[in-house]
């Protein structure tokens, strides 16, 4: 029984029939953070009422142990549909909102909804209940947060593979012009120095390459191999070494 013998009110409908308190509770949060201080009421809420929603029915529906453990391991729901937190951590990289600042906003819902539970007097603890509502906000927690970081990683290959597929023009044109100084009368000190430009391009031409290959394995595309007989023994020969 709630206090004074009142009929309790569970802890899932009690955020359904309150998500505006919460939000406003959340927007206020997120714009105390650096990020969300130039950041309008939507920006700020974004996908956080469909997270609460989310939050609410997972409460209410039953679970199996297996549903548990899946959850448990921060893993989604089976289906391609992004989920409301796969959102919000996808808005939240765009938005400039680091890691610790997009999981802060994670703890301040989990304590604005049971700081504003708390205050009504038909509330009342269930230990089940309060187990559902933190496996449910450590779900949309898990699910937001690896969304952020996959799309973090994969604009930091894209970055890569720009980076080096620009790099290519201006490297060609050292190279050729190089090779064009090479043919003109030179000094031999002058000509020693174009060599060495012409072997640092062919260097750096080599490492662009291999740096493009990397990123478009990373972005999903195959590695092209061309199997070769070679001498293994010339080729460990022709490494450079180095000495300690």
């Amino acid at each position: 029984m709630a206090r004074g013998g009142a009929c309790t009110v569970r802890l899932a409908k009690f955020i359904t029939d309150n998500i505006e308190a919460i939000l406003v509770e959340w927007e206020r949060f997120a714009q105390s953070l650096p990020p969300g201080q130039h950041m309008n009421l939507d920006a700020l809420r974004d996908d956080a009422q469909r997270m609460l929603r989310f939050v609410a029915a997972d409460m209410e529906r039953p679970q199996s142990e297996d549903e548990r453990a899946v959850k448990g391991r921060g893993r989604k729901a089976p289906g391609n549909e992004e989920t409301a937190a796969q959102t919000h951590g996808r808005l939240r990289l765009s938005q400039a909102f680091d890691m610790p600042e997009m999981v802060s906003e994670f703890r301040a819902l989990r304590a604005s909804v049971l700081r504003l539970w708390s205050t009504q007097e038909e509330a009342a603890l269930d230990p089940s209940e309060m187990l559902r509502f933190n496996e449910a906000i450590d779900q949309i927690l898990a699910e937001s947060t690896q969304r952020y970081a996959s799309d973090m990683e994969r604009s930091r290959e894209l970055l890569l593979a720009v980076l080096g597929h620009d790099l290519r023009n201006p490297l060609s044109s050292i190279r050729m012009s190089a090779e064009v100084l090479a043919q003109t009368d030179l000094t031999a000190r002058q000509k020693q120095l174009i060599d060495g430009i012409i072997r640092g391009s062919e260097r750096m031409r080599t490492m662009i390459h291999d740096l493009l290959d990397f990123t478009r394995t990373r972005l999903g595309a195959k590695l092209v191999v061309s199997a070769e007989r070679c001498d293994l023994a010339a080729v460990c020969r022709s490494m450079p070494t180095r000495l300690a």
